[in-house]
């Protein structure tokens, strides 16, 4: 089992945005393990989850390009100015 204390974190939109790769072998508090978010590092997670997952298998690399590179299209909002959706 793995946690990461959410209150170690800071959601501002000016700080980096950091992940874990779910599939390392890590245990407990995980949250010093968190790695800042990078677009090279995501276009690796996201090419050998294709390449890993039966029903991904042979997508076309366009695809496999347009996954990776989707984190570049979002923006973060804060909360301030999020719209909120009823």
């Amino acid at each position: 089992m793995r946690t990461i204390d959410l209150g170690e974190l800071d959601f501002a939109c000016g700080t980096p945005v950091t992940v874990l790769d779910m599939n390392a072998r890590l245990s407990g508090d995980v949250t010093g393990q968190l790695e800042e978010y990078t677009p090279d590092g995501n276009r690796a997670l996201v090419a050998r989850s294709y390449g890993e997952t039966p029903p991904l298998e042979g997508m076309p690399e366009m695809i496999v390009e347009m996954s990776a590179q989707y984190p570049e299209s979002t923006v973060c909002q804060a909360q301030e100015e999020a719209v909120a959706v009823e």
